[in-house]
C-alpha cells in the first residue's frame, strides 16, 4: 500500500503545482483531454491495484499489477505534461517506450492466459454439449419406452383395434 501512499502525494503535489503555476485558469479548461486521459489512468489504476489484491492466480496477478504499475506512469507523466510541456513530452516518449518493454514482456504471460480462458471455454461448451446429448438421449429413450408400452402399431395409428 505504500505505491499508493506515494503515487496519490505526488498526484496532490502536481495538482497543487499546476493550481500555482497557472492560477485562476483551471486544467479543466486548458489542458481537458490530458485530465480526461489522467482520470482515466487513474481509474485503471485502481482497478488493477483491487484485482492484484484479490486474485489467487500468479500470472492474473503479475498482469494487473503491470498494468497499474503503467497506468500509475502514464498519470503522472500526463500532470508532468501539463507542469511542462517541453520536458513532459521527453518524458511521455520514454514511457512509451517502457510500455513497449512491459508488453513484450507480458506477451508469454498473456499468451498463457489466452490459453487458459481457451481451454475453459471449450471445457465448458464441451460439458455443456455432452448434457444436451444426455437429455436428448434420455428423453429419446422415454418417447420410445412410452410408444412401446401403448402397444401401438403401425397399422393402429390411433390404438383402436382395427
Amino acid at each position: 500500500m505504500d505505491r499508493h501512499a506515494s503515487f496519490f502525494s505526488l498526484v496532490g503535489v502536481l495538482f497543487n503545482s499546476i493550481q500555482f503555476r497557472y492560477g485562476t485558469l483551471s486544467p479543466f479548461s486548458t489542458d481537458n483531454p490530458i485530465i480526461t486521459v489522467f482520470f482515466v489512468a487513474v481509474l485503471i489504476h485502481v482497478v488493477g491495484s483491487a484485482c492484484e489484491a484479490k486474485l489467487e492466480a500468479a500470472h492474473f496477478k503479475s498482469i494487473a499489477a503491470r498494468s497499474s504499475f503503467l497506468a500509475r506512469i502514464l498519470a503522472l507523466v500526463l500532470l508532468i505534461t501539463i507542469l511542462y510541456p517541453k520536458i513532459g513530452c521527453l518524458v511521455f516518449f520514454s514511457r512509451v517506450l517502457l510500455f513497449i518493454w512491459v508488453a513484450y514482456t507480458l506477451r508469454e504471460e498473456l499468451l498463457q492466459l489466452y490459453e487458459s480462458l481457451y481451454n475453459a471455454a471449450v471445457q465448458v461448451l464441451g460439458g455443456l454439449y455432452n448434457a444436451v446429448l444426455q437429455a436428448y438421449a434420455s428423453l429419446y429413450t422415454a418417447f420410445i419406452e412410452a410408444d412401446a408400452g401403448h402397444g401401438m402399431t403401425d397399422a393402429e395409428p390411433n390404438g383402436s383395434p382395427v
